[in-house]
């Protein structure tokens, strides 16, 4: 074969070769061209190319959905013949900027018409391939955003009337962090409300620090938990400057954000004008105490509690003559201040009120159980109490006024079951007292006034009595084993002429002992004792000791030790011929300064004698510290002697005890010889009791002591 056909061949074959290369090429590009082509349609967004001029080249068949045109339809058009009059200038500007830049890519948002002439806010995302020799354009991808523009524009036209609203809201609207309590958001009534000027410098704050009452915030804070919401609280708010207002507050709680949501309204106004009604209705304008129909109230409820109570009602002796001369400014002044000194005598449990013109009325409430014996004693205490704060001159702009008081009282249930039924009868136990001369009191009840009447009258007798030393001593002799007298007691007797002769001790001591008498009868009592002890030595008797009760009202009385040497020295007694006798209970009130008062007394030579031993409750480890010289075996364990065990045994025990402690022992109320021989054999000391002696008056106690001597 020639070198011409081997040539030939060789060629042919390189043809085909290339043929077949190119082919595959073809192929290859078709393949994906189809697959882009595919993607292509398949994607919702438009997708569109233009050239340097703007004319489209290209549309997808997903503009026709976004658009309404049909591809081929805006192929050769410009893409700006869609756009709408009040975009297309920034529009061409926009890709003026891009054509002459080396931008790749860029993304606005703009308005077009679609083909029905509907604006379509669509969202543009343009990539630069002018370079590129397949495109020489700009390949646009289309997304048409009217909706969401739609709903964006509906959410911030929705946030900004829900912050007008907020803003200005006709009640404070607060935010705060569930777990500090952090101050997140306010609205303007809100952070005004607690005095800040700027919700600014009210954010940040917290609003735990603006409650007035801490207990009361944390009981809200823990029902809020709880309950996940509260409405209509009304708190005590404090301001940023200290000063405080009434809020009305409702809470909620928003667990997904960690928040409270609280509506807050100032009910200050409000609670005031509440309270002023309240004050018109309930107290009066006057006095600013309790009304009567307060007091009404008041006393059902206590009828409720199954309670004593009394009433006293208390009325201002001869106020209209009082008005009269002064005026009734005057008057009024002297209400006031009356009614001031008022609510100043009684307990806060207790309740004064005006009653009705120049009268007041008190309740005296817990004064005993429906079923116990009344305690009279409390309510004449009392009844003293305000007749005093009545006798005292009450000065007003220069005029002194004297003023006294008359009380009626009534109690419950004694004398009615109802409050209008006790305060009418407590009324009218007032104008009794008036009628009976004014300046006292008196029971509604016919038999408590009898009892309360003659109590005010031994008063009034007792002090007659002290001013003209009505009071005399009696004396109970103290006797040895064998009946001699060794030593006397000295009793108080009250010899009133208006009584005809002694009065008892038990009808006028307890009463003088509550009003204090009981210290100027004592020491009348003591200086006669001394007396006539000392003119029993100077009739030539032998010297004995005279005992002298001292009540522990005197006991504690911090001129008693001057009082005793003052007696002393003027009666010229010698200190060791008196001896003081003196309860368990009274030197127990004060154990350290009773201590210090009867070694002073013991020091100064005057023995000390403890009486009713046994009855009180004085420590036995104590006793030895008493400097005292004589215990006194009280009568209700000798009564029963000796045939009570328990009583033999006491007896016994105090005789041991006094005798290892060093002091003498005294039996009183020895009244059989049974008794006396009991207590002999057992090494008691003295006796005192009826078997010997009754107390006997100076001149008869003198034969006596003349009689035992001759023994």
């Amino acid at each position: 074969m020639d070198c011409e056909l081997i040539s030939a061949i060789v060629l042919l074959c390189a043809v085909a070769g290339l043929s077949a290369y190119l082919f595959l090429l073809r192929k290859r590009y078709y393949d994906h061209e189809t697959g882009f082509m595919a993607m292509i349609e398949s994607s919702s967004e438009g997708i569109i190319v233009v050239d340097r001029s703007g004319i489209i080249s290209f549309a997808s068949p997903s503009v026709h959905n976004l658009l309404g045109y049909e591809p081929h339809t805006i192929v050769g058009r410009s893409f700006l013949d869609s756009v709408v009059s009040d975009n297309r200038e920034s529009v061409e500007k926009l890709f003026a900027r891009a054509v002459n830049s080396r931008e790749r890519k860029f993304t606005t948002d703009l308005k077009i018409l679609n083909s029905s002439g509907q604006c379509r806010e669509i969202s543009v995302h343009c990539s630069n391939y002018l370079h590129a020799k397949a495109i020489r354009g700009f390949v646009i991808n289309i997304q048409d955003i009217t909706e969401q523009i739609i709903i964006e524009e509906t959410l911030k036209k929705n946030d900004r009337k829900y912050r007008s609203l907020y803003d200005n809201a006709m009640v404070g609207l607060l935010t705060t962090d569930l777990e500090t309590g952090l101050v997140i958001a306010a609205n303007d009534l809100g952070f005004h409300a607690f005095g800040y000027d700027s919700k600014y410098d009210f954010i940040g704050s917290s609003i735990l620090d603006h409650y007035s009452d801490i207990q009361c915030r944390d009981a809200l804070i823990d029902e809020l938990k709880k309950k996940g919401e509260v409405h209509k609280k009304e708190i005590l708010f404090r301001r940023k400057d200290g000063s405080v207002f009434w809020g009305e507050i409702s809470s909620k709680i928003s667990m997904d954000k960690g928040t409270i949501e609280s509506v807050l309204i100032d009910v200050t106004k409000s609670k005031e004008a509440e309270e002023h009604v309240y004050q018109l209705t309930f107290y009066d304008p006057l006095t600013g105490l309790p009304n009567r129909d307060m007091f009404q109230n008041r006393i059902q409820t206590e009828i409720l509690k199954s309670q004593r109570i009394a009433l006293l009602c208390i009325g201002i002796d001869k106020f209209k003559n009082i008005n009269d001369m002064y005026g009734s400014w005057i008057g009024d002044s002297l209400l006031k201040i009356m009614a001031k000194k008022l609510k100043k005598v009684y307990f806060n449990k207790d309740m004064v009120a005006r009653f009705a013109g120049d009268e007041f009325i008190v309740l005296l409430s817990e004064i005993g159980h429906r079923d116990d014996t009344l305690k009279l004693d409390i309510i004449d205490k009392i009844v003293q109490k305000t007749n005093f704060l009545f006798s005292e001159p009450v000065n007003i702009d220069g005029n002194e006024i004297e003023v006294t008081s008359s009380i009626g009282i009534a109690l419950y249930p004694d004398d009615g079951t109802r409050a209008p039924e006790l305060m009418k009868n407590c009324e009218t136990a007032m104008y009794t007292a008036k009628e009976r001369g004014r300046n006292t009191s008196c029971y509604y009840d016919a038999k408590l006034n009898r009892k309360m009447m003659d109590r005010l009258k031994v008063e009034k007798d007792l002090r007659k009595a002290i001013g003209k030393s009505e009071f005399i001593a009696h004396y109970q002799p103290k006797v040895d084993g064998d009946g001699a007298i060794i030593g006397m007691e000295s009793l108080i007797r009250w010899n009133c002429p208006e009584r005809e002769g002694l009065v008892p001790p038990f009808e006028f001591i307890p009463l003088a002992e509550k009003n204090g008498m009981i210290i100027n009868i004592g020491n009348i009592i003591l200086r006669k004792s001394c007396e006539e002890n000392m003119l029993l030595q100077k009739l030539g008797f032998e010297p004995k000791c005279v005992a002298v009760n001292l009540s522990p009202y005197q006991f504690s009385q911090p001129d008693l030790i001057d009082n005793i040497k003052l007696v002393i020295r003027e009666t010229g007694l010698d200190p060791r011929w008196l001896e003081l006798e003196i309860t368990e209970s009274g030197i127990m009130k004060n154990e350290r300064e009773s201590i210090r008062k009867l070694s002073e007394l013991s020091e100064f030579g005057i023995r000390i004698s403890i009486d009713d031993f046994g009855t009180g409750y004085s420590s036995l480890s104590k006793l030895k510290l008493y400097p005292i010289h004589t215990l006194k075996i009280d009568k209700s364990f000798v009564d029963d002697l000796p045939g009570d065990p328990l009583s033999a045994t006491i007896a016994v025990s105090i005789i041991d005890l006094a005798h290892n402690l060093g002091f003498k022992v005294v039996a009183e109320g020895v009244e059989t010889q049974e008794q006396l021989e009991f207590l002999k054999e057992n090494r008691c000391d003295q006796f005192q009791g009826y078997l010997f002696y009754k107390p006997l008056c100076f001149e008869d106690f003198k034969k006596s002591l003349g009689t035992s001597s001759a023994k």
